[in-house]
Protein backbone atom coordinates (compact mmCIF):
# COMPACT_ATOMS: atom_id res chain seq x y z
CA UNK A 1 0.00 0.00 0.00
CA UNK A 2 1.70 3.67 -1.10
CA UNK A 3 2.58 4.98 2.37
CA UNK A 4 1.91 8.59 0.98
CA UNK A 5 -1.76 7.56 0.85
CA UNK A 6 -1.64 5.73 4.06
CA UNK A 7 0.04 8.96 5.66
CA UNK A 8 -2.31 10.92 4.83
CA UNK A 9 -5.61 8.79 6.07
CA UNK A 10 -3.64 8.17 9.01
CA UNK A 11 -3.61 4.53 8.50
CA UNK A 12 -0.37 2.98 9.94
CA UNK A 13 1.44 0.33 7.64
CA UNK A 14 1.05 -2.00 9.89
CA UNK A 15 -2.79 -1.89 9.85
CA UNK A 16 -2.72 -2.34 6.27
CA UNK A 17 -0.09 -4.95 4.91
CA UNK A 18 -3.61 -6.52 2.45
CA UNK A 19 -6.51 -5.01 1.28
CA UNK A 20 -8.76 -6.99 3.84
CA UNK A 21 -6.53 -4.68 6.65
CA UNK A 22 -6.82 -1.75 4.69
CA UNK A 23 -10.62 -1.96 4.52
CA UNK A 24 -11.15 -2.54 7.81
CA UNK A 25 -9.19 0.23 9.42
CA UNK A 26 -10.34 2.34 6.86
CA UNK A 27 -14.10 1.42 7.98
CA UNK A 28 -13.26 2.21 11.21
CA UNK A 29 -12.31 5.26 10.62
CA UNK A 30 -13.93 7.22 7.68
CA UNK A 31 -17.88 7.57 7.32
CA UNK A 32 -19.17 7.87 3.65
CA UNK A 33 -20.90 11.75 3.35
CA UNK A 34 -23.57 10.66 1.43
CA UNK A 35 -24.26 7.60 3.74
CA UNK A 36 -25.34 10.16 6.50
CA UNK A 37 -28.04 11.59 4.30
CA UNK A 38 -30.11 7.85 4.74
CA UNK A 39 -31.96 7.93 8.65
CA UNK A 40 -31.81 4.12 7.15
CA UNK A 41 -27.84 3.65 6.83
CA UNK A 42 -25.64 2.05 9.58
CA UNK A 43 -23.37 4.80 9.72
CA UNK A 44 -26.22 7.52 10.50
CA UNK A 45 -27.81 5.15 13.05
CA UNK A 46 -24.19 4.71 14.83
CA UNK A 47 -23.78 8.97 14.71
CA UNK A 48 -27.29 10.42 15.08
CA UNK A 49 -28.86 8.36 17.79
CA UNK A 50 -25.70 9.44 20.08
CA UNK A 51 -26.57 13.16 19.88
CA UNK A 52 -30.34 13.42 18.92
CA UNK A 53 -30.68 10.46 22.52
CA UNK A 54 -29.49 12.73 24.27
CA UNK A 55 -31.03 15.62 23.75
CA UNK A 56 -34.51 13.68 23.68
CA UNK A 57 -33.61 11.85 26.88
CA UNK A 58 -32.50 15.33 29.02
CA UNK A 59 -36.25 16.89 26.95
CA UNK A 60 -37.78 14.20 28.80
CA UNK A 61 -36.48 14.40 32.19
CA UNK A 62 -37.07 18.33 32.44
CA UNK A 63 -40.71 18.04 31.04
CA UNK A 64 -41.29 14.91 33.48
CA UNK A 65 -40.13 17.41 36.26
CA UNK A 66 -42.31 20.09 35.23
CA UNK A 67 -45.45 18.11 34.56
CA UNK A 68 -45.57 17.01 38.55
CA UNK A 69 -44.54 20.31 39.97
CA UNK A 70 -48.09 21.10 37.96
CA UNK A 71 -49.51 17.56 39.59
CA UNK A 72 -49.23 15.48 36.60
CA UNK A 73 -47.71 12.30 36.71
CA UNK A 74 -46.63 10.20 33.67
CA UNK A 75 -44.05 7.37 33.10
CA UNK A 76 -41.08 6.92 30.38
CA UNK A 77 -43.50 4.36 28.49
CA UNK A 78 -45.65 8.04 27.39
CA UNK A 79 -42.50 8.96 25.88
CA UNK A 80 -41.42 5.64 24.17
CA UNK A 81 -40.74 5.94 20.40
CA UNK A 82 -41.82 9.47 20.05
CA UNK A 83 -39.82 12.25 18.65
CA UNK A 84 -38.78 15.65 20.53
CA UNK A 85 -41.92 17.67 18.92
CA UNK A 86 -44.10 14.65 19.89
CA UNK A 87 -42.53 14.67 23.80
CA UNK A 88 -43.36 18.47 23.86
CA UNK A 89 -46.81 18.13 22.57
CA UNK A 90 -47.65 15.20 24.78
CA UNK A 91 -46.70 17.36 27.28
CA UNK A 92 -48.56 20.19 26.41
CA UNK A 93 -52.05 17.91 25.93
CA UNK A 94 -51.28 16.25 29.42
CA UNK A 95 -51.16 19.64 30.89
CA UNK A 96 -54.07 21.01 29.38
CA UNK A 97 -56.23 18.18 29.79
CA UNK A 98 -55.30 17.52 33.66
CA UNK A 99 -56.09 21.87 34.44
CA UNK A 100 -59.70 21.27 32.76
CA UNK A 101 -60.38 18.73 34.84
CA UNK A 102 -59.36 20.45 37.65
CA UNK A 103 -60.77 23.27 36.92
CA UNK A 104 -64.40 21.94 36.38
CA UNK A 105 -64.42 19.63 39.75
CA UNK A 106 -63.81 23.30 41.48
CA UNK A 107 -66.70 24.84 39.39
CA UNK A 108 -69.22 22.20 40.97
CA UNK A 109 -67.67 22.33 44.41
CA UNK A 110 -68.51 26.27 43.84
CA UNK A 111 -72.19 25.20 42.83
CA UNK A 112 -73.00 23.40 45.43
CA UNK A 113 -71.85 25.51 48.39
CA UNK A 114 -72.13 30.02 48.42
CA UNK A 115 -69.70 32.90 48.64
CA UNK A 116 -66.97 31.13 50.44
CA UNK A 117 -67.06 27.98 48.16
CA UNK A 118 -66.89 31.03 45.31
CA UNK A 119 -63.71 32.60 47.10
CA UNK A 120 -62.46 29.62 47.38
CA UNK A 121 -62.90 28.76 43.80
CA UNK A 122 -61.65 32.09 42.65
CA UNK A 123 -58.13 31.82 43.93
CA UNK A 124 -57.68 28.14 43.24
CA UNK A 125 -58.67 29.07 39.63
CA UNK A 126 -56.09 32.39 39.85
CA UNK A 127 -53.68 29.76 41.41
CA UNK A 128 -54.28 27.22 38.86
CA UNK A 129 -54.02 29.68 36.14
CA UNK A 130 -50.51 30.86 37.13
CA UNK A 131 -49.06 27.75 37.34
CA UNK A 132 -50.86 26.90 33.72
CA UNK A 133 -48.73 30.11 32.49
CA UNK A 134 -45.52 29.35 34.15
CA UNK A 135 -45.59 25.76 33.05
CA UNK A 136 -46.24 26.51 29.57
CA UNK A 137 -43.67 29.73 29.61
CA UNK A 138 -41.17 26.49 30.83
CA UNK A 139 -42.00 24.24 28.29
CA UNK A 140 -41.69 26.91 25.44
CA UNK A 141 -38.66 27.32 26.44
CA UNK A 142 -37.45 24.05 26.18
CA UNK A 143 -38.75 24.03 22.84
CA UNK A 144 -36.49 26.76 21.92
CA UNK A 145 -33.31 25.32 23.45
CA UNK A 146 -34.77 21.77 21.71
CA UNK A 147 -34.51 23.72 18.28
CA UNK A 148 -31.58 25.40 18.92
CA UNK A 149 -29.63 22.06 19.71
CA UNK A 150 -31.07 20.46 16.48
CA UNK A 151 -29.71 23.43 14.69
CA UNK A 152 -26.17 23.06 16.16
CA UNK A 153 -26.52 19.68 15.04
CA UNK A 154 -27.16 20.49 11.67
CA UNK A 155 -24.75 22.61 11.41
CA UNK A 156 -21.95 20.66 13.11
CA UNK A 157 -23.13 17.83 10.77
CA UNK A 158 -22.20 19.85 8.08
CA UNK A 159 -18.87 20.79 9.22
CA UNK A 160 -18.05 16.65 9.10
CA UNK A 161 -19.50 16.65 5.59
CA UNK A 162 -17.12 19.56 4.27
CA UNK A 163 -14.70 18.38 6.23
CA UNK A 164 -14.56 14.69 4.54
CA UNK A 165 -15.28 16.43 0.95
CA UNK A 166 -12.04 18.82 0.89
CA UNK A 167 -10.13 15.70 1.99
CA UNK A 168 -11.81 13.79 -1.35
CA UNK A 169 -10.73 16.88 -3.11
CA UNK A 170 -7.01 17.61 -2.06
CA UNK A 171 -6.65 13.58 -1.73
CA UNK A 172 -7.61 13.21 -5.95
CA UNK A 173 -4.57 15.78 -6.76
CA UNK A 174 -2.13 14.97 -9.56
CA UNK A 175 1.13 16.30 -8.27
CA UNK A 176 3.50 16.43 -10.71
CA UNK A 177 6.46 14.04 -9.94
CA UNK A 178 8.84 15.35 -7.34
CA UNK A 179 6.48 17.49 -5.50
CA UNK A 180 7.83 17.15 -1.51
CA UNK A 181 5.12 17.27 1.05
CA UNK A 182 5.64 20.75 2.12
CA UNK A 183 4.94 22.14 -1.33
CA UNK A 184 1.56 20.09 -1.49
CA UNK A 185 0.58 21.59 1.92
CA UNK A 186 1.42 25.12 -0.05
CA UNK A 187 -0.95 24.59 -2.51
CA UNK A 188 -3.67 23.50 -0.52
CA UNK A 189 -3.24 26.34 1.94
CA UNK A 190 -3.14 28.00 -1.25
CA UNK A 191 -6.23 26.91 -2.76
CA UNK A 192 -8.17 27.24 0.74
CA UNK A 193 -6.37 31.45 1.01
CA UNK A 194 -7.83 31.94 -2.59
CA UNK A 195 -11.22 30.55 -2.91
CA UNK A 196 -14.04 29.22 -0.51
CA UNK A 197 -15.09 25.78 0.07
CA UNK A 198 -18.74 25.03 0.62
CA UNK A 199 -21.60 22.47 0.00
CA UNK A 200 -24.31 23.41 -2.25
CA UNK A 201 -27.79 22.47 -2.34
CA UNK A 202 -27.60 18.40 -3.48
CA UNK A 203 -24.54 18.29 -0.60
CA UNK A 204 -21.76 18.31 -2.72
CA UNK A 205 -18.08 20.54 -2.75
CA UNK A 206 -17.95 23.45 -4.94
CA UNK A 207 -15.32 26.02 -4.90
CA UNK A 208 -16.02 29.84 -5.10
CA UNK A 209 -15.33 33.07 -5.11
CA UNK A 210 -14.08 35.03 -2.04
CA UNK A 211 -17.44 36.83 -3.10
CA UNK A 212 -19.26 33.82 -2.76
CA UNK A 213 -19.97 33.14 -6.75
CA UNK A 214 -19.22 30.31 -8.54
CA UNK A 215 -16.98 30.36 -11.48
CA UNK A 216 -18.15 29.73 -15.26
CA UNK A 217 -16.38 27.21 -17.36
CA UNK A 218 -14.99 29.19 -20.44
CA UNK A 219 -15.72 25.78 -23.00
CA UNK A 220 -19.27 25.06 -21.44
CA UNK A 221 -21.90 27.82 -21.74
CA UNK A 222 -23.81 27.60 -19.02
CA UNK A 223 -21.85 25.54 -16.93
CA UNK A 224 -19.08 26.04 -14.21
CA UNK A 225 -16.12 24.77 -13.30
CA UNK A 226 -15.56 21.82 -10.83
CA UNK A 227 -13.71 22.03 -7.95
CA UNK A 228 -11.23 19.59 -9.53
CA UNK A 229 -11.09 21.39 -12.25
CA UNK A 230 -10.26 24.43 -10.39
CA UNK A 231 -7.71 22.90 -8.46
CA UNK A 232 -6.00 21.19 -11.99
CA UNK A 233 -5.79 24.83 -13.15
CA UNK A 234 -4.48 26.75 -10.13
CA UNK A 235 -1.73 23.65 -9.76
CA UNK A 236 -0.74 24.38 -14.08
CA UNK A 237 -0.04 27.95 -13.04
CA UNK A 238 1.91 27.59 -9.94
CA UNK A 239 3.51 23.68 -11.41
CA UNK A 240 2.97 21.48 -8.80
CA UNK A 241 0.48 19.64 -11.08
CA UNK A 242 1.13 16.92 -13.26
CA UNK A 243 1.32 18.63 -17.34
CA UNK A 244 -0.42 17.41 -20.15
CA UNK A 245 1.65 15.27 -22.33
CA UNK A 246 0.34 17.16 -25.10
CA UNK A 247 1.60 20.45 -23.96
CA UNK A 248 4.60 21.88 -25.68
CA UNK A 249 6.25 23.49 -22.57
CA UNK A 250 6.47 21.97 -19.27
CA UNK A 251 6.56 23.83 -16.55
CA UNK A 252 8.60 23.07 -13.43
CA UNK A 253 7.86 22.75 -10.06
CA UNK A 254 7.28 25.45 -7.59
CA UNK A 255 9.31 26.45 -5.30
CA UNK A 256 9.63 27.68 -2.10
CA UNK A 257 11.37 30.84 -1.80
CA UNK A 258 11.82 33.87 0.27
CA UNK A 259 10.93 36.13 -2.73
CA UNK A 260 8.13 38.80 -1.52
CA UNK A 261 8.21 40.78 -4.58
CA UNK A 262 6.75 38.22 -6.95
CA UNK A 263 2.82 38.75 -7.96
CA UNK A 264 0.41 36.14 -8.78
CA UNK A 265 -1.47 33.61 -6.34
CA UNK A 266 0.81 32.34 -3.52
CA UNK A 267 0.06 30.63 -0.19
CA UNK A 268 2.19 30.03 3.25
CA UNK A 269 4.29 26.90 4.30
CA UNK A 270 6.28 25.99 6.96
CA UNK A 271 9.77 25.40 6.32
CA UNK A 272 12.41 24.53 8.87
CA UNK A 273 10.29 26.91 11.35
CA UNK A 274 10.32 29.54 9.59
CA UNK A 275 7.04 31.11 7.81
CA UNK A 276 7.95 31.07 4.12
CA UNK A 277 6.17 32.23 0.80
CA UNK A 278 5.21 29.84 -2.27
CA UNK A 279 5.72 31.74 -5.57
CA UNK A 280 4.51 31.59 -8.84
CA UNK A 281 7.74 32.34 -10.64
CA UNK A 282 9.06 29.63 -12.85
CA UNK A 283 12.54 29.56 -14.02
CA UNK A 284 13.11 29.55 -17.47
Amino acid sequence: MNKEILDFLGIQEDDAKDLKGFSSKFSELFIRKQNLNDSKSPEYKEIAPSIIGKVAGNAQTVITRKLKEAGVDISKNDFKDKMIEEVVEFAFDQLSGAYGTKIKDLEKAAAAGGDQALTDLKEKYESLQKKNQDTESALSTLKSALSEKEKNFASELKGFKLKSAKRDLFGSAQYAEGIQDVAKIGFQTHIENNFSLDLDENESLVLLTKEGHRIPNPKKAGEFLSPLDIMKEEGLKLGVWAANPHEKEKKKPFEAKNNFGNQGHQGAFPAGGNTRKISSAIKQ
